[in-house]
């Protein structure tokens, strides 16, 4: 969360306007900005984690078996 869109959030708050209003003066989605109002500091969004996407043993052993059945010619 950036923290100066969790500062105008609050500050907005401050002033008594209610989440709609907040959206329609800020321009933050109205979940955003309930998102906001719950952190009690503004919190750095993590970054993800790279997944390595491996086959595995049981897709390996699928894919034996059909391009076994394909070079049949048995469909």
């Amino acid at each position: 969360m950036q923290v100066a869109r969790w500062e105008a959030v609050h500050a907005a708050k401050r002033k008594g306007l209610s989440i709609r209003g907040i959206t329609r003066e800020t321009g933050i989605h109205r979940n955003a900005v309930n998102k906001c109002l719950q952190a009690e500091s503004p919190l750095m969004t993590p970054t993800r984690k790279k997944v390595e996407v491996t086959q595995s043993d049981t897709m390996g052993s699928l894919a034996t078996d059909i391009y076994a059945v394909l070079d049949k010619g048995a469909l």
